[in-house]
Protein backbone atom coordinates (compact mmCIF):
# COMPACT_ATOMS: atom_id res chain seq x y z
CA UNK A 1 0.00 0.00 0.00
CA UNK A 2 2.84 2.30 0.82
CA UNK A 3 3.64 2.32 -3.03
CA UNK A 4 0.06 4.09 -3.96
CA UNK A 5 -0.10 6.46 -0.91
CA UNK A 6 3.23 7.42 0.22
CA UNK A 7 4.35 8.59 -3.38
CA UNK A 8 1.16 10.76 -3.59
CA UNK A 9 2.32 12.50 -0.14
CA UNK A 10 5.35 13.36 -2.10
CA UNK A 11 4.42 15.10 -4.81
CA UNK A 12 1.61 17.05 -2.85
CA UNK A 13 4.07 18.41 -0.52
CA UNK A 14 5.38 21.81 -2.32
CA UNK A 15 1.41 22.55 -3.39
CA UNK A 16 0.61 22.25 0.17
CA UNK A 17 3.16 24.38 1.56
CA UNK A 18 2.16 27.15 -0.52
CA UNK A 19 -0.53 29.19 1.50
CA UNK A 20 -2.00 26.29 3.62
CA UNK A 21 -2.10 26.96 7.58
CA UNK A 22 -0.13 24.26 9.77
CA UNK A 23 -2.15 21.81 10.81
CA UNK A 24 -2.06 18.62 13.13
CA UNK A 25 -3.68 15.62 12.49
CA UNK A 26 -5.71 15.26 16.04
CA UNK A 27 -7.09 11.67 14.94
CA UNK A 28 -6.18 8.97 17.56
CA UNK A 29 -5.89 11.58 20.21
CA UNK A 30 -7.75 12.12 23.60
CA UNK A 31 -8.94 14.28 26.51
CA UNK A 32 -6.37 17.46 26.87
CA UNK A 33 -4.11 16.27 23.93
CA UNK A 34 -7.27 16.30 21.66
CA UNK A 35 -8.78 19.63 23.20
CA UNK A 36 -5.18 21.73 22.92
CA UNK A 37 -4.80 19.96 18.86
CA UNK A 38 -8.38 20.85 18.35
CA UNK A 39 -7.82 24.45 19.57
CA UNK A 40 -4.54 24.64 17.53
CA UNK A 41 -6.17 24.17 14.58
CA UNK A 42 -9.12 26.01 14.85
CA UNK A 43 -6.60 29.27 15.90
CA UNK A 44 -4.82 28.19 11.94
CA UNK A 45 -7.77 28.60 10.41
CA UNK A 46 -8.78 31.87 11.71
CA UNK A 47 -5.54 33.25 10.55
CA UNK A 48 -6.09 32.15 6.88
CA UNK A 49 -6.70 35.27 4.85
CA UNK A 50 -9.58 34.90 2.41
CA UNK A 51 -12.56 32.55 1.92
CA UNK A 52 -12.80 29.00 0.94
CA UNK A 53 -13.04 27.79 -2.67
CA UNK A 54 -16.57 26.22 -2.57
CA UNK A 55 -15.57 22.41 -4.06
CA UNK A 56 -18.43 22.94 -6.88
CA UNK A 57 -16.33 25.70 -8.48
CA UNK A 58 -13.99 23.46 -9.34
CA UNK A 59 -16.15 20.53 -10.61
CA UNK A 60 -19.97 20.46 -10.15
CA UNK A 61 -19.92 16.62 -8.93
CA UNK A 62 -18.80 18.35 -5.18
CA UNK A 63 -21.41 20.05 -4.87
CA UNK A 64 -22.99 17.92 -1.54
CA UNK A 65 -19.21 19.65 -0.21
CA UNK A 66 -20.03 22.83 -0.33
CA UNK A 67 -21.39 23.30 3.00
CA UNK A 68 -18.90 24.85 5.21
CA UNK A 69 -19.35 21.80 7.61
CA UNK A 70 -18.59 19.72 4.81
CA UNK A 71 -16.02 21.75 2.62
CA UNK A 72 -12.28 20.56 2.86
CA UNK A 73 -11.11 23.85 1.31
CA UNK A 74 -12.72 25.44 4.64
CA UNK A 75 -10.03 23.35 6.74
CA UNK A 76 -6.66 24.50 7.70
CA UNK A 77 -4.97 21.26 6.80
CA UNK A 78 -6.98 21.35 3.17
CA UNK A 79 -7.35 24.90 2.79
CA UNK A 80 -7.85 26.56 -0.17
CA UNK A 81 -9.03 30.17 -0.31
CA UNK A 82 -9.03 33.23 -2.51
CA UNK A 83 -8.38 36.69 -1.31
CA UNK A 84 -10.10 39.05 -3.23
CA UNK A 85 -8.65 42.29 -4.18
CA UNK A 86 -11.68 44.33 -5.58
CA UNK A 87 -10.56 44.10 -9.41
CA UNK A 88 -12.69 41.56 -11.48
CA UNK A 89 -10.52 41.02 -13.85
CA UNK A 90 -7.55 40.33 -11.01
CA UNK A 91 -9.91 37.83 -9.18
CA UNK A 92 -11.10 35.82 -11.95
CA UNK A 93 -7.42 35.14 -12.02
CA UNK A 94 -6.89 34.46 -9.06
CA UNK A 95 -10.25 31.84 -8.75
CA UNK A 96 -8.43 30.29 -11.97
CA UNK A 97 -5.48 29.37 -9.80
CA UNK A 98 -7.06 28.24 -7.20
CA UNK A 99 -8.56 25.88 -8.56
CA UNK A 100 -6.12 24.04 -10.07
CA UNK A 101 -4.47 23.96 -6.76
CA UNK A 102 -7.62 22.53 -5.82
CA UNK A 103 -7.37 19.27 -8.01
CA UNK A 104 -3.92 18.75 -6.24
CA UNK A 105 -5.26 19.23 -2.40
CA UNK A 106 -8.57 17.37 -3.32
CA UNK A 107 -6.08 14.22 -4.41
CA UNK A 108 -4.85 14.60 -0.98
CA UNK A 109 -8.13 14.49 0.70
CA UNK A 110 -9.62 11.74 -1.27
CA UNK A 111 -6.71 9.65 -0.50
CA UNK A 112 -6.55 10.48 3.48
CA UNK A 113 -10.12 9.30 3.35
CA UNK A 114 -9.22 6.03 1.78
CA UNK A 115 -6.96 5.49 4.69
CA UNK A 116 -9.09 6.18 7.54
CA UNK A 117 -11.77 3.67 5.48
CA UNK A 118 -13.79 6.16 3.90
CA UNK A 119 -13.34 4.66 -0.20
CA UNK A 120 -16.78 6.81 -1.26
CA UNK A 121 -14.41 9.62 -2.57
CA UNK A 122 -12.21 7.42 -4.34
CA UNK A 123 -15.20 5.86 -6.82
CA UNK A 124 -17.30 9.06 -6.47
CA UNK A 125 -14.60 11.77 -7.03
CA UNK A 126 -11.34 9.90 -8.44
CA UNK A 127 -11.95 9.29 -11.84
CA UNK A 128 -13.01 12.33 -13.13
CA UNK A 129 -10.34 13.78 -10.79
CA UNK A 130 -7.71 11.39 -12.49
CA UNK A 131 -9.00 13.07 -15.93
CA UNK A 132 -8.65 16.81 -14.45
CA UNK A 133 -5.03 16.01 -13.36
CA UNK A 134 -3.91 15.33 -16.73
CA UNK A 135 -4.72 18.55 -17.99
CA UNK A 136 -2.90 20.31 -15.27
CA UNK A 137 0.08 20.77 -17.10
CA UNK A 138 -1.45 22.36 -19.99
CA UNK A 139 -3.99 24.35 -18.40
CA UNK A 140 -2.03 25.61 -15.35
CA UNK A 141 0.94 26.62 -18.25
CA UNK A 142 -1.47 28.93 -20.08
CA UNK A 143 -2.04 30.31 -16.61
CA UNK A 144 1.20 30.58 -15.78
CA UNK A 145 1.85 33.20 -18.90
CA UNK A 146 -1.52 34.82 -18.21
CA UNK A 147 -0.29 35.54 -14.68
CA UNK A 148 2.81 36.98 -15.88
CA UNK A 149 0.91 39.68 -18.69
CA UNK A 150 -1.30 40.90 -15.58
CA UNK A 151 1.83 41.85 -13.43
CA UNK A 152 3.71 43.39 -16.35
CA UNK A 153 0.31 45.39 -17.40
CA UNK A 154 -0.50 46.16 -13.69
CA UNK A 155 0.40 50.11 -13.79
CA UNK A 156 -2.61 50.22 -16.48
CA UNK A 157 -5.43 47.88 -14.59
CA UNK A 158 -4.45 49.51 -11.12
CA UNK A 159 -4.52 53.15 -12.59
CA UNK A 160 -5.18 56.36 -9.93
CA UNK A 161 -6.28 55.44 -6.36
CA UNK A 162 -6.00 51.64 -6.98
CA UNK A 163 -2.51 51.97 -7.55
CA UNK A 164 -2.08 51.83 -4.19
CA UNK A 165 -2.84 47.89 -4.33
CA UNK A 166 0.09 46.91 -7.00
CA UNK A 167 2.35 45.69 -3.89
CA UNK A 168 -0.30 43.76 -2.50
CA UNK A 169 -1.48 42.19 -6.10
CA UNK A 170 1.89 41.93 -7.08
CA UNK A 171 2.82 39.67 -4.58
CA UNK A 172 -0.27 37.51 -4.76
CA UNK A 173 0.45 36.90 -8.68
CA UNK A 174 3.33 35.78 -8.02
CA UNK A 175 2.72 33.11 -5.06
CA UNK A 176 -0.21 32.08 -7.60
CA UNK A 177 2.23 31.17 -10.35
CA UNK A 178 4.30 29.44 -7.97
CA UNK A 179 1.98 27.28 -7.42
CA UNK A 180 0.72 26.80 -10.64
CA UNK A 181 4.67 26.01 -11.95
CA UNK A 182 4.70 23.36 -8.99
CA UNK A 183 1.32 21.99 -9.93
CA UNK A 184 2.55 21.64 -12.91
CA UNK A 185 5.61 19.63 -11.94
CA UNK A 186 3.09 17.65 -9.05
CA UNK A 187 -0.14 16.80 -11.37
CA UNK A 188 1.38 13.80 -13.49
CA UNK A 189 2.55 11.74 -10.68
CA UNK A 190 -0.39 12.51 -8.50
CA UNK A 191 -2.56 11.17 -11.48
CA UNK A 192 -0.78 8.54 -11.29
CA UNK A 193 -0.52 7.55 -8.09
CA UNK A 194 -4.88 8.20 -7.79
CA UNK A 195 -5.24 5.79 -10.58
CA UNK A 196 -3.55 3.34 -9.11
CA UNK A 197 -5.80 3.78 -5.82
CA UNK A 198 -9.03 4.30 -8.09
CA UNK A 199 -7.98 0.91 -9.61
CA UNK A 200 -7.67 -0.72 -6.30
CA UNK A 201 -9.60 1.34 -3.54
CA UNK A 202 -9.93 -1.28 -0.98
CA UNK A 203 -6.19 -1.59 -0.82
CA UNK A 204 -6.33 1.70 1.38
CA UNK A 205 -9.22 0.72 3.42
CA UNK A 206 -7.41 -2.66 4.27
CA UNK A 207 -4.22 -0.83 5.99
CA UNK A 208 -3.66 2.08 5.04
CA UNK A 209 -4.20 4.37 7.53
CA UNK A 210 -1.18 3.94 9.74
CA UNK A 211 0.87 4.18 6.79
CA UNK A 212 -0.98 7.37 5.20
CA UNK A 213 -0.57 8.94 8.38
CA UNK A 214 2.88 8.65 8.59
CA UNK A 215 3.47 9.84 5.26
CA UNK A 216 0.77 12.85 5.52
CA UNK A 217 2.77 14.22 8.47
CA UNK A 218 6.16 14.08 7.21
CA UNK A 219 5.45 15.67 3.49
CA UNK A 220 3.71 18.59 5.09
CA UNK A 221 5.47 19.04 7.90
CA UNK A 222 8.74 19.26 6.01
CA UNK A 223 7.37 21.46 3.23
CA UNK A 224 5.67 23.93 5.94
CA UNK A 225 7.81 27.03 7.07
CA UNK A 226 8.53 26.93 10.45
Amino acid sequence: MRKIVAPLFAVLALTLSSGTAMAEDCSGMSGKDLKNCEKANKKALKNLKGVPLKPSVVDAAWSAMDADDANPFATPEYAVRVDPVGIKEIDAYFEKAAVIKAKIVMTKYVVDQAAAGNVDLVGSAGPGLVKSLAAIPNDAQALVGEGKELVGNLPKILAGPDAMKIPKVTGGLTKAIDNLTGAIKEAPNAAKSLGELVKNPGAAAAGAAGAAGAAAGDAVDGAMPK
